[in-house]
């Protein structure tokens, strides 16, 4: 059946539970004295992780963590965000069929939003891609685990002419990629990443090692980094050996070592 919704209109002695599908269908309204055992099991018939909304009046705090701890999803309703007053007929049952009504809406606002922001989004990937399909590093750059259209398109329109950069090494620099370096007379310390330069290019190598940390060519070496200094050292390791792919990849129009690799 999905994810089911409940609303509750709490008193002080009693309360009535309304449950309700992700359609907004009715499933069952019970009526409860304020007892935890029995507020637990009504909810508890909503199924695993329900959605409840509840009145923010006198009392809730126990009900609320009591809920919680059961594995709901708790969201305190303003009364008068509910329009108790401009109601014709006003009881129990009502009140709580609004507070489940209140959060099925907003959901389904939510999910209409996401549509919209998709197709806005499918949208300019497609004039993105049709604009720098014949870009020789942009095609190249998506060769590596990680960028596709749209980090592929932050890197090419932010590095810019990636000739400007003497090297891999300066790209990195320049994107704060780079480990700050204090030397005083023989003492040498390296520490963490300067994060200066481009925050914007920063993050859109980060983000392409997120899932798949780099592909089958820097996978290991990000298992081996995390294991000794964790999975946030070993992210920013693997991130400047991908900007250093993207730096040859804009440079030359290919990877080679990753095109060696394919062949294989």
């Amino acid at each position: 059946m999905g994810r089911q919704y409940v609303g509750i209109d709490f008193h002080r002695r009693r309360s009535v539970v309304v449950r309700m599908s992700a359609t907004g269908e009715k499933l069952s309204t019970v009526r409860i004295a304020d007892d935890p055992v029995a507020l637990a099991a009504a909810v508890a018939a909503a199924g695993p992780e329900p959605e409840v909304v509840i009145e923010a009046t006198y009392g809730w705090y126990w009900v609320v963590d009591l809920l919680q701890a059961n594995g709901a999803r708790v969201h305190l309703a303003n009364p008068q965000g509910l329009n108790w007053g401009q109601r014709r007929v006003k009881n129990d049952e009502l009140d709580a069929i609004a507070m489940a009504h209140s959060y099925t809406t907003r959901v389904a606002s939510l999910r209409d939003l996401i549509e919209v922001y998709d197709g806005e989004v499918g949208m300019l990937e497609g004039q993105i891609h049709r604009q720098l399909r014949h870009h020789r590093g942009y095609r190249a750059i998506h060769a590596i685990n990680g960028v596709g259209p749209t980090i592929a398109a932050i890197l090419v329109a932010d590095i810019g002419d990636v000739a400007r950069f003497r090297s891999a090494e300066a790209l990195c620099s320049w994107a704060g990629l780079t480990p700050k370096h204090r030397e005083s007379d023989t003492i040498v310390r390296r520490g963490r990443i300067t994060k200066q330069g481009s925050k914007l290019v920063r993050w859109a190598v980060i983000e392409a090692v997120s899932r798949y940390h780099g592909g089958p060519k820097l996978a290991g070496d990000f298992r081996r980094i995390a294991e000794r200094r964790g999975t946030n050292k070993a992210r920013v390791a693997v991130a400047r050996k991908v900007l250093t792919l993207v730096y040859y990849g804009l440079r030359d129009g290919e990877i080679r070592c990753l095109a060696r690799a394919e062949a294989a």
